[in-house]
This record gives C-alpha cells, structure tokens and sequence, in this order.
C-alpha cells in the first residue's frame, strides 16, 4: 500500500527505467531530475520544426484546488491517455485532469508511427460514450465502403470490392494522428478547463508521499493527483515506478513485470514509408491512387532475401499522406542494408516497376527512411498486477492501454483493447461510487482474466499473415479455409476463427477464448473419430497394417499440430 512504503521517488532513467531516489523529510523530492519519459515510449522522431523548445518547470498545480479536490495525472497522452481522462471527468468526476505528453501537438506527425487504426465495435462504445462516434465516422474510411487493388510488377491491377455483411458492425480506418485528433477536439469542446494536455512535456520522477499521497514531477509543473494512470506505452514509466515501490515494500517486483509469451510474428522488423497523398497507377489503369481505397504494390522479387510488397490502408483525408507498412521476417534483407536515399530509391525502382518511384517519392523522404532503424513487434505480454491503493485508500495508481498488455498487430486489438480497459475501469469506479480502494483492485480481478486471454488470442489468431514462411503460410490458409467450410456446414458444432468474433464487443476476450478451446477438443474428437472408423473398416477386410496406421495419425497429427496453451493463459485448468 501506498501509505506505508517509504518516502522515495523514483526518477526515470534515459534507459527508460525508474530508478529510486531518496527524498528528503520536506514536501519535495531532492533527487536529481531526467527528461527520459521519452525513452520510456515508444520510438521518438524529431519535429520536423526544429528541436523542443525549452520548458520551464509550474509551479505545483494542485495549489489552487482544495485539498479535497478529485484531481488525476494522465500519463501518456495517445489515444488511450486521452480516453482515460475523459473518463474520468465525464464518469468519475475529477476536477482536473492534467495529462502529460511527450509530442508537441495534438497533429505532431511521427513517420514512424503513423499507423492505420482500425476501429473496431470495442473502441467503438467509447467513442459513441463521449459523443464522438460521428466524428470518428466522419474521419475514417468504414469498412463496408472501400475497395482493395493489387498492383503486380506486370502491371497487371486486381480490384476488390470489400466484402462484409450487412449486419456485421462495420469498422472505421483512421490514421493514427487523424483518431488523436479527433479525440483531443472533444477534449477542447467539451472539457475545457477541466482537462489540460501538456504537449512537449515529459515526466521526470514519482513519488510516494508519506500519509499515502502520490506526487508527479514533470517538465511542465508538479502535481499532486489522487489518482495516476499510466498510458505511457510499452516501456511505462510508471509501471517501472510501480514495481519498484512493490519492491521496496518487500512484495517483489515480478507482478509489474511484464510476463512475455512467444508468438509467430513476435520480433519481426517493420519500417513506415510515407508517400503523398496520391501516386500515379500502372499503365494498364491509368489515372491516380484513390485516398479511400486500399493498395498491395507487389515486388517483383519472390527470393526471402528481396521479396517486397507495400500495403496502403484507406483514409479519409485526400490531402493527408499515405503510408506504407514495410514488414519482414528476413534479418538480412536488402532493405534493412540501404542507408542512403540512392540506394534505397535505386532498389524500389527495380523492385516495383509498376509504378514510377522516383517520380513519387522525394530524396528527403528516402533519407529518413534509410536512415530509420524502424521497429519490431513485440511479444504478446501483459502484468499480472496494474493497481495500487494507498493505506489510507484516498489515492491510487492503475495501467491501461500497453502499458498493461502489448502484442503485435496481427488481430487490429491494440488501441480497441486500450479503450475497453478505460470502459472496464469506468464501469468498476461507479460500481464503487467513486471509491478507489474498492474500485481499483476490483478492476484488476476482472480484467486481468481477458488480458490473459487476449494474449493467447494474440499466439494463435493470425500471426503467419505477413508471410514468414510462405510454407507455414499455406498450411495456415489450409486451416483458415476448412475452419471457414467447417463452421458454415456445422455451424452448430464448429466456430469460424477468432478473428472475425474479435471485431466484435458481444463476446469477451475470454468468451472468444473458450471458443477456440472448445474447437480444438472438438476437430481433435472429430478426428479421432474419422481414424477409429477409418481404422475398424480396414481391418475388417483384413488390412490390419492400415488400421493401426488409421488410428494412430489422428493422436500423431494433435501431438504435431496442437500444442497446449500455458496453464496461466487457459480459460480452463
């Protein structure tokens, strides 16, 4: 508990680690300060404006509020952070939000990341809680409304219209920076006063206070919040911070630790290439990209060492750039090579003769992305613990969004997941009436469960879509197909793969879980089934040989193909 740990702060490392400083007996940390909140996130780019501009330190905000005032500190201001301090103003009431955040703007532009989201019906129910479903909608690209090309070096051009049903929720395609966007707008329009976005700012240390306070020191002032929420990322500094208070209270650090899980597209290396708003088509199209539609530009390549193919999700911007997810499984790439924009426009224009690289993209553009080390996905993992309460009960602390759970984005759950952690915490502080010492472990009981399922989701979902192995690949489509066939044949017996029930909010992360368990019993039944009568039909004409092989490849195909989950991540013992 908060209220009987020590008085230490912890001081956030450039590693992007908290490491502990001890404070002195007076109101304030005499521990040196870091500005490394930014390592703590994700990969960082320069502004394209120049560097930061120096920031003095505020006073501490909290000196013109009550002491009795309900005041949060938002750490992290992605679209999660955000989320989360709307919440908290619209359903628990606080009176003042303050989220600090590392970018300069609201529209700060990062080359490498400037994902594609797609919006699914779970983030979906925070929008639409807030009001901003039609904003959302009118940003993005649904997914019933656009069509998907395939440009192959021949200049041969396949267009498909998307096919969803009807009465399948639809999805919105939004970029990264349009969805922050659009939920920053709410913030100004509808929690003005109440919520302050510290753009540029960084956290440098937390602390606990004695009598069971928490104080937050940053680069734009220091705050003393009865409530932290960590959104900050992957590398969370306050997760660090958190599983060093729990170590120093003698409970060991391991439940803040992240516990990581092996997965088939875990550590592949990805790189973002931006392309103007429109290029031009191949020669037997004509005319120009549409911002609306989705594009596969296809290498001409197929040996694993050169093999390319850049892939363009919709947006709604026509003015707005496009980007290309570049993404291998080969270390020794030739692309990962190239450090200069010759080299690398040299080997896009033999790679992708279709289309007029030169002509599209800039010298400046190839640069960076030469230049950019790019990232890799990493491993499904989550905490086992992402609260802390005070002695006193009055203050607390909680993770959500990757921060609590990271995967790769095979199954599109990131910021969705994220959004429905806020939902989650929402529902339990007004269960509690606004309590935090029975709000806050009230959510770690219910949700680490789908967190846990949710990373086993991630293991088996669709993690071989970027052609690893293109063996593995076939064999994966195979599945997908009979998996497809078998749940439309059997549909009382079967289910259809978990990718398609994790666009929807109906069912659990857990409920979509003990779906994929009871498939995997049942095709292992099924297939034992088929053997036994397989095996007793040929050994009825005497072919004994062929009957004992009957039977036993059934019990040899599940020993090679189903490998059971951890214990900790099974819905069932």
């Amino acid at each position: 508990m908060l209220g009987t740990m020590p008085k230490t702060s912890w001081v956030l490392s450039r590693g992007g680690h908290a490491r502990p400083g001890v404070s002195s007996p007076s109101s304030r940390p005499t521990t040196c300060r870091t500005r490394a909140c930014s390592a703590g996130r994700a990969r960082s780019a320069a502004p394209a404006t120049g560097p930061v501009p120096t920031r003095r330190r505020a006073s501490v905000s909290v000196s013109a509020l009550s002491p009795d005032s309900k005041t949060a500190v938002v750490v992290g201001g992605g679209p999660v952070g955000l989320a989360a301090a709307m919440m908290l103003c619209k359903d628990a009431r606080f009176e003042k939000v303050d989220v600090i955040e590392r970018t300069e703007s609201a529209d700060y532009f990062e080359p490498d990341k400037a994902f594609v989201f797609s919006i699914f019906e779970r983030g979906q129910k925070f929008m639409e809680h807030v009001g901003a479903l039609d904003s959302l909608r009118q940003s993005s690209v649904g997914s019933k409304s656009f069509a998907i090309s395939r440009l192959y070096p021949n200049g041969k051009v396949t267009r498909k219209q998307a096919a969803i049903n009807d009465d399948a929720v639809e999805n919105y395609w939004i970029p990264r920076r349009d969805f922050i966007k659009v939920m920053h707008d709410v913030v100004e329009s509808d929690y003005a006063g109440k919520i302050e976005v510290h753009f540029g700012a960084e956290c440098e240390s937390l602390e606990e206070l004695p009598g069971g306070g928490l104080r937050v020191r940053a680069s734009c002032g220091d705050f003393e919040p009865s409530f932290l929420v960590g959104a900050d990322g992957l590398r969370s500094c306050v997760r660090e911070a958190l599983a060093g208070w729990a170590e120093e209270a003698g409970e060991g650090r391991d439940g803040y630790e992240m516990r990581k899980y092996p997965s088939l597209s875990s550590g592949l290396r990805y790189k973002v290439l931006t392309f103007p708003p429109t290029f031009p088509l191949p020669p037997s199209e004509g005319g120009q990209a549409v911002h609306s539609e989705a594009y596969v530009v296809i290498g001409k390549s197929g040996r694993r060492k050169e093999r390319l193919r850049l892939g363009f999700l919709p947006i709604a911007d026509a003015d707005a750039p496009r980007t290309a997810n570049f993404v291998s499984a080969a270390e020794d790439h030739k692309i990962w090579s190239l450090k200069d924009a010759e080299s690398l426009l040299a080997y896009l224009e033999d790679s992708l003769p279709q289309i007029p690289v030169r002509k599209i993209l800039d010298e400046e553009e190839a640069g960076r992305f030469a230049r950019s080390e790019g990232g890799r996905f990493p491993m499904p993992q989550y905490v086992e613990r992402f609260v802390r309460v005070s002695g006193d009960g009055r203050s607390g602390v909680a993770l959500v969004g990757d921060a609590l759970h990271a995967f790769p984005p095979d199954l599109g759950q990131g910021v969705n997941s994220g959004l429905e952690d806020v939902m989650v915490l929402r529902d339990r502080m007004l269960e509690a009436g606004g309590d935090l010492a029975e709000a806050l472990p009230s959510f770690e009981r219910m949700r680490v469960r789908d967190v846990r399922s949710l990373i086993r989701l991630m293991q088996v979902g669709y993690p071989l879509q970027y052609k690893q192995s293109m063996l593995k690949h076939a064999v994966w489509q195979c599945k997908f197909l009979g998996q497809m066939v078998m749940a439309k044949v059997f549909s009382k017996i079967f289910h259809r793969p978990p990718i398609f029930d994790v666009q929807s909010a109906s069912l659990t992360y857990t409920d979509i879980l003990e779906k994929v368990e009871r498939n995997c019993r049942r095709y292992q039944a099924f297939g034992v089934a088929i053997g036994l009568a397989a095996g007793v039909a040929c050994a009825t004409r005497g072919a004994m040989p062929a009957a004992a092989a009957c039977i036993l490849a059934p019990f040899l195909a599940i020993a090679l193909l189903f490998k059971r989950a951890p214990r900790e991540l099974r819905t069932t013992a």
